[in-house]
């Protein structure tokens, strides 16, 4: 038997192979029913204060409840995101350094291809916490009551329409270029130094229109301040349901959402990954994580780690495709 087995050399390969893989189930599975034993990091590439901060705040706390364990919030803003995004993918793949990423990071990935991690391959994924979707917003001057008022006044006055966004190659920005590649009109890109500034000039008129966060925005919609024009979804918001969205107004292949996913370093243990998937699931399910998300104009979505997977990567595909044919440029 000794002698056929040297004969072979693949088997011994194999059976380490198979014991080692053997070790690590063993140990995940302990770890597993252990974790966490310690804090846990939640990184996150954007300042305090944001609807993503407020998203992650609202988890890391609920988690830190049923844990009974700290779970910090890291803000790592910078670089578009980069610096943040960068530092969660080079953190041991442990369980203890977990984060959030959003559509930020699908679009960097192609904007940003030396700089920023590619979030289809840089993460595990764990699970897809909530969509945002914007509003298109303009301010009263502009004399349209519908996105149809809109389209036919930018197609007979090109480059006179201006949107405002919150920085070239920001997220706001893409959703005006898909906008105005997919609806064929010629509309002024006025981008700023963050979405505040952007929607401080808007609201005061110099600028016509601008895409949205839907909580930044739904003030100024309900005073009257600014005209709601369309939602960038594929469905219609619960928060504005009177409002049709831009696909079913004109725009049929449009559709623009900001998305929040709960990802851990690549190589992070299936056992811990699968812990942390279920007790996401549940704080996303408490009625009060609902009702704070609902406050940001967010949905929650929850799911398995292989539809988050799934969707990310679709999501780089996808975003690609769109900084290739709106030729988008970083700044």
């Amino acid at each position: 038997m000794a002698d056929r087995i040297r004969s072979r050399p693949w088997a011994s390969v194999t059976s380490a192979a198979l014991l080692t893989t053997l070790l690590l189930f063993v140990n995940g599975v302990a770890l597993a029913d252990s974790y966490p034993t310690r804090v846990v990091r939640y990184v996150l590439p954007w300042p305090p204060g944001g609807g993503g901060d407020i998203i992650a705040r609202t988890i890391a706390h609920h988690l830190s409840v049923l844990w009974g364990k700290n779970v910090v919030v890291d803000n790592r803003p910078g670089a578009a995101g980069n610096i943040g995004a960068d530092l969660l993918a080079r953190a041991a793949p442990d369980g203890y350094t977990i984060g959030q990423i959003d559509l930020t990071m699908a679009i960097n990935a192609s904007l940003y291809p030396h700089q920023s991690p590619d979030p289809s391959e840089a993460y595990t994924p764990i699970i897809w916490a909530a969509v945002i979707p914007q509003v298109l917003v303009v301010h009263p001057s502009v004399p349209v009551k519908s996105l149809a008022d809109l389209l036919a006044l930018a197609r007979a006055k090109p480059g006179k329409l201006t949107y405002a966004s919150a920085g070239t190659g920001s997220a706001l920005h893409l959703a005006g270029e898909l906008f105005k590649y997919l609806a064929k009109v010629d509309i002024l890109h006025v981008p700023y130094k963050g979405g505040g500034p952007a929607l401080t000039d808007l609201l005061s008129g110099q600028v016509s229109m601008m895409f949205g966060n839907l909580a930044a925005v739904l003030p100024f919609i309900k005073d009257g301040q600014l005209h709601a024009i369309a939602v960038t979804s594929t469905h219609r918001s619960t928060t504005l349901p009177d409002i049709p969205t831009v696909a079913e107004s004109g725009v049929p292949d449009y559709e623009f959402s900001t998305w929040f996913a709960v990802v851990a370093p690549a190589g992070t243990p299936p056992d811990i990954v699968k812990r942390i998937n279920a007790d996401i699931g549940r704080v996303l399910r408490l009625p009060e994580v609902r009702d704070a998300m609902a406050r940001q104009g967010a949905e929650v979505v929850g799911g398995s780690t292989q539809k988050l997977g799934d969707y990310v990567k679709a999501e780089v595909v996808r975003w690609n495709r769109i900084i290739k044919v709106t030729g988008v440029r970083a700044e």
